[in-house]
């Protein structure tokens, strides 16, 4: 671990005499001067602020492929429900389903059983759009 961390704090400071690979007790005999120490640990600190960012960033991703995947479930429920468009003077009443943008209204959603029943009535249709009854079919 420790010669890890000399390793990075070398590649920080190629340029510096006290950072050159070294003997042993020429690094020591280095890190006992204050102003050597102050590089070394400042370097250090700048290699733990990089690797906090990386690990934040780890997290931001995460977290976005969290909410991804929490928008797509919530997408797949919305395609296991349906609605009915009520009857008008001049058309038959349709089953949507959920996310279909010919009806949008919320609320008032069937279950599958709902809906199955619903399509067998004669005066009910599906919407030629969104198709409601092809997530209907017996699978």
């Amino acid at each position: 671990m420790i010669a890890s961390i000399m390793a990075v704090l070398r590649a920080l400071m190629p340029g510096r005499p006290c950072c050159r690979p070294a003997l042993g007790a020429v690094r020591l005999r280095c890190l006992r001067a204050p102003s050597c120490k102050a590089l070394h640990i400042r370097a250090l600190a700048d290699w733990l602020e990089w690797q906090l960012r990386q690990v934040r960033g780890r997290i931001r991703e995460l977290e976005i492929k969290e909410q991804q995947e929490q928008q797509r479930r919530e997408q797949a429920h919305a395609a296991l429900r349906w609605k009915i468009q009520p009857q008008r003077s001049s058309s038959m009443a349709l089953v949507h389903r959920r996310d279909c943008a010919l009806y949008p209204v919320e609320g008032g959603f069937l279950n599958r059983e709902e809906a199955v029943i619903a399509l067998a009535e004669p005066d009910i249709e599906a919407c030629q759009i969104c198709k409601p009854e092809t997530g209907l079919v017996d699978g």
